[in-house]
């Protein structure tokens, strides 16, 4: 029997960014002789932090979540993810600068705290990464960072990040699944108050 979990997070999703689309797919093609799990195309994301379960959480508080971030979160911003890293449970594209994210992360802690739901991690251990594929078996690590070396002159991609994601993720086998509860956006520079210069 495949094992199913649930539990809301906050995601970074991609599903329009075409180019990173085309270089996570020419990383998994080399690295399908690996057995690696693939993430599905359709399913690159860059998680950003777990707020609870479906058993602790109700409806009326995620609300108050998606309402509280609304109000917190920084301006939008730019991303690179640069081709790629490895570890014993992941192959997975870099991401940076990280002082946007991180900022993002603490923005989205802070709106969980003012609503009741304590952090499961510190943003001091946030790691944001995009995983291309998992590692669920053992496998010879010489293998894996041959093929790693060989896609690190791939062009980086530039992504805007401009709305988080709070979702339900399930995770079913080695896969990773989700429905988006709300979107919410981050700040733009033509706020009412705001210098233009």
């Amino acid at each position: 029997m495949v094992r199913r979990t649930r539990a809301y997070h906050w995601l970074l999703t991609v599903p329009e960014a075409s180019t990173l689309i085309d270089i996570a797919q020419r990383c998994q093609k080399a690295l399908a002789p690996l057995g690696l799990d693939a993430v599905p195309l359709d399913g690159l994301h860059i998680t950003l932090a777990r707020v609870g379960s479906p058993d602790a959480l109700t409806p009326a508080q995620l609300d108050a979540l998606a309402q509280s971030a609304a109000k917190a979160l920084p301006r939008a911003f730019s991303l690179r993810a640069m081709p790629l890293a490895g570890s014993r449970g992941a192959v997975r594209l870099s991401v940076g600068p990280w002082e946007p994210l991180v900022r993002l992360h603490a923005a989205l802690l802070e709106a969980g705290r003012r609503v009741g739901i304590a952090p499961r991690k510190p943003t001091s251990a946030f790691r944001p990464h995009l995983s291309l594929a998992y590692n669920n078996r053992r496998h010879p690590a010489a293998p894996v960072a041959e093929a790693i070396a060989s896609l690190r002159s791939l062009p980086a991609v530039e992504l805007h990040v401009a709305e988080v994601q709070l979702v339900e993720l399930q995770r079913c086998g080695s896969e990773y699944r989700w429905d988006v509860l709300t979107s919410v956006p981050l700040r733009t520079s033509d706020l009412v108050g705001e210098s233009a210069g």
